[in-house]
Order: structure tokens, then sequence, then C-alpha cells
């Protein structure tokens, strides 16, 4: 190994006002630069290569394994890099002594600042991907529990009886962009609306 690193880097919710300092500078200095468009143009100008990634992390490997010998990479990843983030899968195959992860806003340090809550015991799941009755057994171990979200809410249906009463659900959608959006979820016709592919769940209970 020639000393190039794999620089993970956490762009938070894909807005400039949430990057790091530390984040910028590593990305100014990449020779190659990984991730998809819109976090590729919060770095701009980018004196490195530039390569569009999709959501196909097989391909995403494929590209970091032709260049990180040679280049020293930043792949930019959503939220923070330790949450439900592909860095794992990256580090296992490279090897971390050939990584630098580089700590971004999460999702549900975002969530919990807006609603002014404090997670340190907060149960944290996502849904993508899993058996979503697995994950509604889930739901009460903890006061507070933020559940990543694909685009559907349907799944949540018959959850909804089993909640208790001191429950408040929050739905919160692009947290961090313009077009944030926070309500409340109250009865199950709420769960049929449409909502962002960039939403999560926020129950509380509130008798603390």
């Amino acid at each position: 190994m020639s000393g190039k690193k794999i620089y993970i880097i956490g762009c938070g919710p894909g807005t400039k006002d949430y990057l790091t300092f530390k984040a910028m500078d590593l990305v100014s200095r990449a020779e190659v630069v990984i991730g998809p468009e819109k976090f590729t143009a919060l770095f701009e100008p980018i004196s490195g290569r530039i390569i569009q990634s999709g959501k196909k992390i097989s391909l995403i490997l494929e590209i970091i394994e032709k260049y990180f010998k040679e280049k020293d990479i930043a792949l930019l990843v959503s939220g923070d890099p330790g949450c439900f983030s592909l860095s794992r899968l990256v580090i296992d195959r490279f090897g971390l002594k050939n990584c630098l992860v580089v700590p971004g806003i999460s999702s549900v340090q975002l969530a919990s600042a807006k609603l002014g809550l404090d997670w340190t015991n907060a149960t944290v799941l996502s849904v993508h991907g899993r058996e979503t009755t697995q994950a509604a057994r889930e739901l009460f171990i903890t006061d507070l529990c933020v559940i990543l979200l694909g685009d559907d809410l349907t799944w949540m249906a018959p959850v909804m009886e089993h909640i208790p009463e001191n429950s408040k659900i929050y739905l919160m959608q692009n947290l961090g962009l313009q077009v944030e959006k926070i309500s409340t979820i109250n009865s199950a016709l709420d769960l049929e609306q449409k909502i962002s592919s960039s939403s999560l769940l926020v129950v509380v209970q509130e008798s603390r």
C-alpha cells in the first residue's frame, strides 16, 4: 500500500449547512470522489475525478476496488456512516487501516434535535429490506424509538392498536431540506398517505 485512503464521508441530510469542515477538506483533496450527484454538488468545485454512483452496492465496491491502491478516494454517504450505512461493507472488504470514517449528522440526531429529545437510550430500527413484523415487535423496548422508513407506511397498520396510549408518533420527512415536513400519526388512516423516500418515524412514550 502507498498510504492511499478511502475516506468514508458522512454528508448529513444533504445540505451544506450540515457538512463538517473535515468532510469539506478531505473531499477537496481526494483524487476520486464517489457519490450521487446530490452529494457531489455540495462540495463543488471538486478537483478530483467525480464518479456518480447509483444505489447498486456491488458497483460502488467495484469502483473503489479499481482505484483504492493508487488514489485517495472520498466515498460520499448519506447521514452518518455509522447509522445503517454501506461503510461497514467497505471497511469489511478493504480493511479499517485503509479507511478513514468521517462522521456526519444522522437523521436520528437531526430528528431528536428537532423534537428536543435525548436519544441516549433510543431504539433505532430500519424497515428497509426487513420483515416488518419483526421491526414492529421492537418498537416499545425503550421510551423513544426511531424507525428509518422506505416510502411506505401501510406496514404499520397492524401495530397501531398495540401502541401505548401515552405515545406520540411523529412522521418526519426530508429533514434538513427546504421541503422538510413534520407531522403526527394519529390513526390508521394517516398511514395511507404518500411519503418521501427520506422519511422516519419517531415514537415517543411521554410518561417520563
